[in-house]
């Protein structure tokens, strides 16, 4: 129940057809089951067969961690993130999944979906909603601060790499590797901008 887990929807593992799943997604701990599973926030639809996910679970350090909204650093439709690694760093690369109930304990449905933003002026980094709602207390979100390497990049939807809803992730890690495994987590301004 401790573990952290990270997940992006998948469209179409190994490149083959797809399953669209439109909703705001997390995670949550099954007790009973003693599993973690992905579901849809809304709690109105169910997963549709097909649909796919990437999975990382990373090893347990101080760049892993889970961020839960206390009243003291929720600030409307954010909540920020108080961190050495992240503290006076635009530049860091933040991804984030929703936990309802990190350590298979108490719970908070936050269904809308998220995204991280840079304040220049809390010089913090900030979970948010991306339509606007305020986070509720209680709301947790696993958290990893990968290294800025070749593996961990912001990619930045351009009009020469959109296609329909879409866009093109253009790097020599995952170029011509359907298998490569992507995690993502859209960011408001990149490098506080």
């Amino acid at each position: 129940p401790n573990a952290i887990v990270l997940v992006t929807q998948n469209y179409n593992p190994g490149g083959g057809s797809g399953t669209y799943n439109d909703h705001p997604i997390g995670v949550w701990y099954a007790s009973g089951q003693k599993k973690w599973a992905v579901f849809n926030q809304d709690n109105t639809s169910s997963m549709p067969v097909g649909a796919a996910f990437n999975v990382l679970i990373p090893a347990v350090d101080t760049s892993v961690f889970v961020h839960i909204a206390r009243a003291a650093n929720i600030s409307g439709d954010g909540t920020y993130i108080d961190h050495p690694l992240t503290n006076n760093n635009p530049n860091a690369i933040v991804l984030v999944t929703q936990n309802w109930n990190p350590g298979g304990g108490a719970s908070q449905i936050n269904n809308h979906p998220i995204g991280v933003y840079y304040s220049g002026g809390q010089q913090k980094w900030a979970v948010v909603n991306q339509d606007g709602a305020s986070i509720s207390t209680g709301a947790a979100f696993n958290v990893l601060i990968p290294t800025t390497d070749s593996a961990a990049f912001v990619h930045t939807a351009t009009a020469a790499n959109i296609a329909f809803n879409y866009t093109y992730i253009d790097h020599p890690l995952t170029n011509n590797n359907p298998n490569a495994l992507v995690l993502v987590t859209q960011n408001y301004n990149p490098g506080g901008g």
